[in-house]
């Protein structure tokens, strides 16, 4: 329970946010359609196939595209833990059905940006494509009230500062 009391005060200045977006958003066909959007992303799963698909069309990049996904699970599982740690809850509106009821930080966020980072680095040319699905997964996370603001943004600054540190260019930096 103390755990709630200490989110308490954040979920009340961002819940308001969310019934705004309620109010103004349409549900439309694309935006029913926009709801596979987070099953395909559930536990990273969408980057881990865009990484077996390049390794499998990469053969030169290919440890480094199957090492690059390893990355980005790794971080889904820091995520993980530190939603463990948080113990903060989904918004009373969430609409879509979730593996799990808490919510901080974003895995989604996170899974994406480390993505965007990580795959960024093996093809800079694909690095700001990267950047706009990654802002798109994160934002279904708000569309559908599943995240408050503050998950989605933990999210995505964990999984590129840890995609970062991981990185071949830092780790070579460290050496």
């Amino acid at each position: 329970m103390k755990y709630r009391s200490l989110w308490k005060p954040l979920d009340r200045a961002e819940l308001p946010l969310l019934e705004y977006v309620r109010r103004v958003r349409r549900m439309g066909a694309a935006d029913r359609a926009a709801g596979a959007i987070p099953h395909a992303a559930e536990h990273g799963l969408v980057w881990y196939l865009i990484a077996g698909l390049a390794a499998w069309r990469d053969e030169r990049r290919r440890e480094q595209w199957v090492a690059a996904a390893g990355k980005v699970a790794l971080i889904y599982g820091i995520n993980t833990l530190l939603k463990l740690v948080a113990r903060r809850q989904r918004p009373p509106i969430a609409e879509l059905g979730t593996p799990t009821a808490l919510s901080f930080p974003s895995s989604h966020a996170a899974t994406s940006f480390a993505a965007a980072r990580l795959y960024g680095d093996l093809v800079p040319a694909a690095r700001p494509l990267l950047l706009v699905a990654a802002t798109g997964v994160s934002s279904t996370r708000l569309h559908f009230m599943v995240h408050y603001p503050s998950d989605i943004v933990a999210g995505a600054l964990l999984g590129d500062a840890t995609a970062r540190l991981l990185s071949p260019q830092q780790q070579e930096k460290l050496r």
